[in-house]
């Protein structure tokens, strides 16, 4: 994600070129504390314990009712390095297709 910080990753696992799974491997290998949320169709029970185990904070999947995300930002997600925990409210202005232009984005470095 090169060097700009971002305060939320929304990550979909089945990425077009790279498996969103070792997206996420390789972002918490460089030690990136930023909250991941997964959305994602894939919802088998292994899937949301290996993306949870794999470091998301959060998995959510698709198809979501919009209503769900920003209820998911704002659920606590890992403690900082503080000990404290940091939740994410999501502007009501915004639209799912800014938060969806904003997430790709972020991951064209990845």
């Amino acid at each position: 994600m090169g060097q700009e910080t971002y305060d939320l990753v929304l990550l979909d696992l089945m990425l077009p070129k790279r498996d969103g799974l070792e997206v996420l491997t390789a972002l918490r290998r460089r030690g990136l504390q930023t909250p991941v949320l997964v959305l994602t169709a894939k919802d088998t029970v292994e899937d949301r314990v290996q993306g949870l185990d794999l470091g998301a904070d959060d998995y959510l999947v698709k198809p979501f009712a919009f209503p769900e995300l920003p209820s998911a930002l704002r659920r606590p997600s890992r403690p900082t390095d503080n000990g404290l925990y940091v939740a994410y409210a999501l502007p009501a202005s915004w639209r799912a297709s800014y938060v969806a232009r904003r997430a790709t984005d972020a991951w064209q470095n990845a």
